[in-house]
């Protein structure tokens, strides 16, 4: 008897235990030998029908079995060759840029040989990696690497032809475009916007509820500005026009910058800034770098301390002070006013559409202000513009065309919506306002906005331990009794300071002291106020934006104004 098991493991491996003397039927044999004699992968697999392999062996003669061989899991990932990625789309560069691939031999016991490598439209890229004919082992792999020059045809379109020894033939696309840096200055006369744009679909109740889906999780975005050419500049760029105006551009995003600390040598793969790192100088950005009209784009490879790493070396030296500009590629839309002042000098008007996934966006910050598991946005409006108010109730009417007609007011709340417009002064205060916004998704999400008004006037002091605001008359308990959208205030005392609380609910007293209106918080106030101290107290209504789109007009480099309409929603209990 034999003193050794020979374990299936798979179709494709067995696993021998030696030292161990199997229990068999005393009717049956054990059938000793190698590995390879009891089952030999280099026979084939079975297949559909019958296969035959010996096992336990009878005296009478061989076991034979016979079936179908359903496919596994495993046959996903093994015995084929991979390509991976399928393809590599290097969107708009403007200057040379590498990407890799990967082939990998996923044959356990199989060598597959790469016995050559063709390529169809060539001009301007390279392909570096192993020489062919290239032997793979079983579950050998290699990289490869394509590299696109900056110049070359406006279009990407390389296709490489990888040849297998075994017949296989992989076609791997190479998409792009090439991009021109874009060499004319900002006019300041007319305003630098920038929008953007998420899209959401908002789908309401009859009773007025709402279920918004947001369908991008990264905005859109279009950069509107113009410029102002003359003389030889002029002559520039009417024959960028002519010859590029459908062709992808590289433009610096002039109002996001910063700025080296030191000097960096030729050939130097990183350049010191100054501190802080702006939020958006993280790896994978392109910058352009910018010092008296020498211009280069780099690709941030890494950012350690003030140290920014490039993913390929500059080939110039650059100064101490040199800016380093977010850089923004895209598309100019397919029709350009260019209105002439003489015939010497034209003001062009352009807007960027700026192409998807060529921007990253790291993860805007966390909210500095919540209430209730809601974000409370807290910049006052700018009172030196209107700020348009609409009162909304939705009415339906059943006319005959004859006789009374019926209204009916299918939702029980009315609705606000407020038009503000803001000031940022600096780009700090400006970022701000796109971290909320993508924070929810444009019209998506949900937050807290006080109406900045004197909506409430409290008739005595609040002691810290009690939970009450006391206001004269009745009016607010007779307008608001049961409202399931007045459901927050905010208090702006004389020094600048705010307080934030929910209302629980909103009732009437009468007493020695008159008939009056009593809110009820869901929390104690915290602090003695005093109405002498308080500037105002306004209701803190929940709003969402009413638009997907966000559009911030810079009025200098640094300083910015943007309006967005807000329309208030229900308070109801966050979604989780």
């Amino acid at each position: 008897m034999a003193t050794g098991v020979l374990i299936q493991v798979t179709d494709h491996d067995a696993l021998p235990l030696q030292g161990i003397t199997p229990n068999l039927p005393n009717d049956l044999q054990w059938q000793s030998g190698t590995p390879e004699k009891i089952y030999d992968p280099g026979l084939g697999e079975p297949e559909h029908g019958s296969s035959e392999q010996k096992r336990q062996v009878d005296p009478l003669g061989t076991d034979r079995a016979s079936g179908y061989r359903v496919p596994m899991y495993f046959d996903d990932y093994y015995n084929q060759v991979w390509v991976l990625p399928t393809s590599l789309d290097f969107g708009a560069i403007g200057s040379e840029s590498s990407k890799q691939f990967l082939v990998w031999n996923a044959y356990w016991r199989q060598p597959t040989i790469l016995t050559s490598i063709g390529v169809e439209n060539g001009d301007g890229t390279r392909l570096d990696g192993p020489s062919t004919p290239k032997v793979f082992k079983p579950l050998e792999y290699a990289y490869y690497t394509v590299t696109v020059a900056a110049d070359g045809p406006a279009t990407i379109n390389t296709v490489y032809t990888l040849n297998f020894s075994d017949g296989m033939v992989t076609r791997f696309p190479i998409t792009g475009s090439r991009a021109k840096l874009w060499p004319f200055t900002v006019n300041w006369n007319n305003s630098y916007r920038v929008s953007y744009e998420f899209r959401t679909e908002v789908l309401t109740t009859w009773a007025g509820r709402e279920q918004r889906i947001a369908h991008r999780m990264t905005p859109r975005k279009k950069v509107t500005f113009s410029t102002l050419v003359h003389n030889r500049d002029l002559t520039r760029m009417n024959n960028l026009m002519w010859s590029w105006q459908t062709r992808a551009f590289v433009l610096p995003q002039i109002t996001h910058r910063t700025h080296s600390s030191a000097p960096m040598d030729a050939l130097a793969e990183y350049m010191d800034v100054v501190a802080p790192v702006p939020p958006w100088l993280v790896a994978g950005t392109t910058v352009i770098l910018d010092h008296f009209g020498q211009q280069e784009i780099k690709v941030v490879d890494r950012v350690e301390n003030l140290s920014v790493y490039f993913k390929a070396a500059s080939t110039t030296p650059w100064s101490e002070g040199t800016t380093l500009y977010y850089a923004l590629t895209g598309f100019f839309d397919p029709q350009v006013s260019a209105p002439r002042k003489t015939s010497t000098t034209s003001s062009f008007e352009l807007t960027l559409n700026v192409a998807p996934l060529s921007e990253i966006y790291p993860d805007p910050p966390a909210a500095t202000q919540t209430i209730g598991g809601r974000e409370i946005f807290d910049k006052r409006p700018n009172w030196a513009d209107d700020v348009p108010v609409t009162f909304q109730h939705e009415i339906q009417e059943l006319d005959y065309g004859h006789g009374p007609v019926a209204r009916f007011a299918p939702i029980a709340f009315g609705t606000m919506l407020r038009s503000h417009t803001y000031l940022a002064r600096d780009i700090a205060e400006a970022d701000a306002m796109v971290d909320l916004f993508r924070r929810t998704y444009g019209q998506q999400g949900e937050f807290y906005v006080p109406t900045w008004e004197h909506d409430l006037f409290p008739k005595e002091v609040l002691q810290a331990s009690t939970q009450t605001m006391r206001i004269a008359g009745r009016d607010i308990y007779d307008a608001y009794q049961g409202t399931t959208v007045n459901r927050g205030l905010a208090v702006r005392f004389k020094d600048g300071s705010m307080l934030y609380k929910l209302v629980l609910s909103i009732d009437a007293i009468s007493d020695a002291d008159g008939d009056d209106s009593v809110i009820t918080i869901t929390e104690t106030w915290g602090q003695r106020i005093d109405p002498d101290d308080v500037e105002y107290v306004s209701w803190l209504l929940l709003f969402r934006f009413a638009s997907d789109t966000l559009t911030i007009e810079f009025l200098t480099d640094r300083v910015a104004q943007f309006q967005s309409t807000l329309r208030s929603l229900e308070n109801l209990t966050p979604e989780v």
